[in-house]
């Protein structure tokens, strides 16, 4: 029997090149797992640790993995947000989730005010040419920005927002910023 490696142990962003994002969760809406959970979850430790969160937006929210978690510490009062995955997100977590964009976003900004705005291994596919703005709307509209990526990027503006805390755990990266704008 022939051994087909999941998804994730071969690259994600490989895939959204080859397929393109929409089509990647067309195709995998109802399989996806984020391969990082775990980190995730440590992540979260961490900033729970650091800030008290009242009401978030589980901002790329994928299937609600950062929403379900953050219940088991006993902060519920979430939304979700995500183009892809919303339906999954509303059953997962019997939430409310928006199905904006980043490029929506960027242009037209949110609705609502959030005390954390939480970015869970996706901002860094962000667009370079809508990036800065989504990055200003963002900042008009919460009083923290929690963000978690493979990486060092992508860079936050110090225009929007202030670093007061970050730490890498098993190569996930996990900043808290706080909004200067609003």
């Amino acid at each position: 029997m022939k051994y087909i490696k999941p998804i994730y142990e071969y690259g994600i962003r490989d895939e959204y090149s080859k397929m393109g994002v929409e089509n990647f969760y067309k195709i995998n809406k109802n399989s996806y797992v984020n391969p990082h959970l775990k980190n995730i979850h440590l992540c979260l430790d961490f900033v729970v640790d650091k800030i008290k969160i009242t009401n978030f937006l589980d901002l790329a929210a994928g299937a609600g993995e950062v929403t379900s978690y953050l219940k088991t510490k006993n902060i519920t009062n979430a939304t979700g947000c995500d183009p892809y995955l919303f339906e999954s997100y509303e059953k997962n977590t019997g939430k409310k989730c928006l199905n904006d964009s980043f490029e929506n976003i960027s242009n037209n900004g949110l609705n609502d005010f959030y005390q954390t705005i939480i970015c869970s291994y996706a901002l860094h596919l962000c667009d370079k040419s809508y990036f800065n703005n989504l990055l200003y709307n963002l900042a008009l509209n919460c009083n923290y920005f929690v963000l978690i990526s493979p990486s060092k990027y992508p860079i936050i503006s110090e225009n929007y927002f202030q670093l007061i805390d970050s730490i890498i755990i098993n190569k996930s990266h996990c900043k808290i910023f706080k909004s200067i704008i609003n």
